[in-house]
């Protein structure tokens, strides 16, 4: 009985993968369960557990091929938080489009959690690459770091103020109760800075980008936003960032410092 099981088994080593010795250390106890199986029972019994002993192999490289495949979609979302942080040479190798589009995947310059903030001219410098280790490293430790806020200045607080003067209605609302209120004073204005969430941000903005460029038809362009009106009239050098192929544009929204 012994004999007739390893038999049963010996042509299976022929077509093993080069896994190695764990392969032929399984493989190696499933000759000798399966006829300690063979020889001590009669029943059905021995019959399931040659079954069971059997899907050990495919289970060992379904696991195997599970965590390769998370390892290359480790790999890919990788790739593209280093292109929040590196942009690449642009002597004759990419199309001005690119180029622009790589604009897109960076920290905003003047973020006080930039790595090249305290380098004058050098944030936005088209095709700079960032090639001192201190600066790659700078770089993947912002990546990582919680929300952290900035209390501005006066100037930042008088233009968030002419934009809630010219976007405010005094319209009543279902969580509105009391006196309505005819116009609000902005106190302090405080920025949230999240490089982490910014560089999903800014990848998930990519991907939509290169994703509407191969419609046949061009997206519903979104006008008469009034944020985005009174912005441009207050501020308009800060709208040279979005892209509007994809609709981005200014919002006021509600949200906790978490989530910002």
């Amino acid at each position: 009985s012994v004999a007739r099981q390893t038999a049963l088994w010996t042509p299976l080593d022929t077509s093993l993968p080069p896994l190695g010795p764990v392969w032929r250390n399984v493989h190696g106890q499933l000759v000798i369960l399966s006829g300690k199986c063979a020889e001590s029972s009669k029943s059905g019994n021995n019959v399931v557990l040659l079954v069971i002993y059997a899907s050990v192999p495919t289970t060992v490289l379904l696991v195997i091929g599970v965590l390769v495949r998370l390892w290359f979609i480790r790999r890919r979302k990788q790739r593209w938080i280093r292109k929040i942080y590196t942009t690449h040479d642009t002597s004759g190798a990419t199309t001005h489009r690119e180029q622009k589009e790589r604009k897109y995947l960076r920290l905003p310059s003047y973020w006080e959690t930039n790595p090249l903030k305290d380098r004058p001219g050098q944030a936005d410098v088209p095709g700079r690459t960032l090639t001192s280790d201190t600066s790659a490293r700078d770089a993947k430790a912002k990546a990582h770091l919680q929300s952290e806020r900035f209390e501005l200045g006066d100037r930042e607080r008088r233009l968030v103020q002419h934009l809630m003067n010219e976007t405010f209605l005094d319209r009543r609302t279902r969580d509105r109760e009391g006196r309505m209120p005819k116009w609000l004073k902005v106190t302090s204005v405080h920025r949230i800075e999240n490089p982490r969430l910014w560089t999903e941000y800014c990848v998930k903005r990519y991907e939509m980008l290169r994703e509407v460029r191969t419609l046949e038809d061009e997206l519903y362009k979104m006008s008469n936003i009034r944020t985005m009106a009174a912005w441009q009239h207050v501020n308009p050098s800060t709208t040279h960032s979005l892209v509007p192929e994809v609709n981005e544009t200014y919002l006021f929204h509600g949200t906790s410092m978490e989530a910002a």
